[in-house]
């Protein structure tokens, strides 16, 4: 039954590859580019362009001092349908030591203490949105999408394991957990699931 998107949750997959570039233009400027290229599907289908979603960003930094850089940009996204042009403010402090903060809103908010030589502890509050495609053939409707939108906060901790490697463990709550099914551009159900812990585990390397 496609009324209840809880059904589909099994059925749901994606990949996806992110990169981010940043260029140093002067000691007051420098320019952030950033993008995420995705599939999300059922895979019930052959894969189509419609498959895939693009989000492409780029931000112009003003440096004020060594402590403090603020900036504006855009984004383009296509993750739920048509492109939708989205603005973005982003700042970056710190206060010359161990405390730090960095922001690319609407998108996420972090909160950095060096604990150590090894350590860092952090706060995030991230969200994250993506689209999945749906066979139009086992749903009786046209163009079957199930559009996905998270809010996680929560605590972080990155360790380096050595001078190109480390681990990321990251906790907290999934403050907003919402999926809506859509026939085209018609809605026809929303789920808000209950908020609940989640707990994530990462491996990151610096080259």
């Amino acid at each position: 039954d496609y009324h209840k998107t809880s059904s589909l949750l099994d059925k749901l997959h994606s990949v996806g590859y992110s990169f981010m570039l940043q260029h140093l233009i002067s000691e007051k400027w420098s320019v952030l580019g950033m993008g995420t290229s995705s599939l999300a599907s059922d895979f019930e289908a052959d894969i189509s362009t419609e498959d895939f979603s693009l989000q492409i960003a780029a931000v112009l930094n003003r440096h004020l001092s060594d402590r403090l850089s603020i900036g504006l940009g855009a984004a383009y996204s296509t993750q739920f349908g048509s492109g939708i042009p989205l603005p973005i403010l982003a700042f970056d402090w710190n206060n010359g030591g161990n405390l730090s903060a960095r922001a690319l809103l609407p998108s996420n908010l972090e909160i950095w203490y060096k604990a150590g030589r090894r350590i860092n502890l952090g706060f995030l509050v991230t969200g994250d949105v993506d689209n999945y495609r749906f066979d139009p053939g086992s749903y009786q409707v046209e163009s079957p999408e199930l559009r996905y939108t998270m809010l996680t906060i929560g605590p972080t901790a990155n360790i380096a394991l050595s001078k190109h490697l480390g681990i990321n463990v990251e906790a907290g709550i999934i403050g907003l957990h919402r999926f809506e099914f859509y026939a085209g551009d018609d809605e026809v159900v929303s789920n808000d699931l209950e908020p609940c812990q989640y707990i994530r585990l990462g491996l990151q390397s610096n080259l």
